[in-house]
């Protein structure tokens, strides 16, 4: 098809030509911003998405958490993973099987079940009861360690409750005194914490 006879002028040719100029230079403007920067992976649920502009070296840095879909829990269902994560629970803080089940796997643990209830619900008094007696079990056993001087041991309990509870002094405490009785310092432990 012809788009235009002889001796007429070609009137689509400026808009296209002008287009394609426009694009060239937008995509060297990119290119001349953005360097040799990756394009970042998808991101998936519960991770932190970086907008910061590429090419601004952090001037404009904004992150914004995404969150995953809560899952709504019947009745019974929660009721169901309450009486597995209490049973965990008094299993992994019993003297048979100390510690087992109690943080991990994520998914089928004392502490997962007890998060995952919280998750629908945050205000479950017997969920956030239990995540507090897994905190409170592990500055008991952090405690005995550091009392037998047993510094690493100490140090390394007291940070698995950390990562449970970040702010709970006992357990900061703990880990500090770990650390200078592996220094070969003689610390002050803190208060013994409740069994």
């Amino acid at each position: 098809v012809n788009l235009a006879q002889e001796g007429e002028p070609r009137r689509w040719l400026l808009p296209a030509v002008i287009g394609g100029v426009l694009l060239v230079g937008g995509g060297l403007t990119w290119r001349q911003f953005s360097g040799d920067a990756a394009v970042p992976a998808p991101a998936t649920a519960g991770t932190v998405v970086d907008v910061t502009p590429v090419g601004t070296n952090g001037a404009l840095s904004t992150s914004f958490p995404t969150r995953p879909p809560v899952e709504v829990l019947s009745t019974e269902d929660r009721d169901n993973l309450l009486a597995q994560a209490d049973a965990y629970l008094k299993d992994g803080t019993g003297s048979e099987n100390p510690g087992r089940h109690l943080t991990f796997p994520d998914d089928d643990s004392a502490l997962g079940l007890y998060r995952k209830v919280l998750a629908g619900e945050p205000a479950n008094a017997q969920a956030k009861a239990g995540v507090a007696a897994i905190v409170a079990y592990y500055g008991y056993m952090s405690y005995q360690m550091c009392a037998k001087e047993m510094w690493s041991d100490c140090g390394r309990t007291a940070r698995i409750g950390l990562t449970i509870d970040q702010g709970d002094e006992t357990l900061i405490k703990l880990n500090e005194a770990s650390g200078l009785g592996e220094a070969g310092e003689k610390p002050t432990l803190p208060p013994k914490p409740a069994e």
